[in-house]
C-alpha cells in the first residue's frame, strides 16, 4: 500500500511514508507531517502487480536493495534503517563521496567517482528528491565555464549513508 503526495500526486518514497509526511520535500510550500485529521483523509493507492512506484518527477521509487552492508546504530531512527536498505550503487556512493569530501558539485562527482554525468546527475537528484543531499546556495564554475550547483549532505542523509 502506498501513499500519493498531497501536492503532484505521485507516489511516496516508502521512507517518506515511514516518516509521516504527506508530500515530498520538493513539493509544496513545506515539508509537512500529516496529523490524525490528514491520515483519515488521504488518498491511498496500490500498486498493481509488476508496476514500479513513481516519485516526484517521474523517479522511479527504488525496491528494496540487497546490496552492500550499511552500517546504521540501534539508536537510529526506523526510517534511517529503512532507507540505508534502499540506498545502493551511484546513490551510496555520492553520499559517501559528500560525506567524506564535503560538498561538491555533480562534476567533481562525475571526476572523482569516475562515472558518466548522466549517472551522477541522476542519482544526485535522486538523493535530493529524498532529502538526502540539498543544495548549498553556492555555486562553482565547471570545466566549461558554466556556474553550476554545490551539493551538500543533510543530516538525513549522513544516518541514511552509515553516519
Amino acid at each position: 500500500m502506498t501513499v500519493l503526495c498531497r501536492y503532484c500526486g505521485t507516489l511516496l518514497h516508502p521512507v517518506i511514508m515511514a516518516e509521516g509526511h504527506e508530500n515530498h520535500p520538493t513539493c509544496g510550500p513545506e515539508f509537512r507531517r500529516l496529523d490524525a485529521a490528514d491520515k483519515a483523509r488521504r488518498r491511498v493507492v496500490t500498486a498493481t502487480a509488476g508496476a514500479r512506484p513513481v516519485a516526484a518527477c517521474g523517479s522511479e521509487v527504488p525496491s528494496v536493495a540487497t546490496g552492500p552492508e550499511i552500517n546504521i546504530g540501534r539508536n537510529h531512527p526506523q526510517s534511517s534503517h529503512t532507507m540505508a536498505r534502499l540506498l545502493k550503487g551511484i546513490r551510496l556512493d555520492i553520499l559517501r563521496a559528500l560525506r567524506a569530501h564535503g560538498p561538491l558539485t555533480d562534476y567533481e562527482l562525475e571526476n572523482m567517482l569516475r562515472r558518466s554525468h548522466q549517472s551522477i546527475s541522476g542519482g544526485r537528484r535522486r538523493c535530493a528528491i529524498d532529502a538526502l543531499v540539498e543544495d548549498t546556495g553556492k555555486r562553482r564554475q565547471n570545466r566549461f565555464g558554466n556556474s553550476v550547483i554545490v551539493w551538500t549532505i543533510t543530516p538525513r542523509g549522513i544516518a541514511a549513508s552509515g553516519g
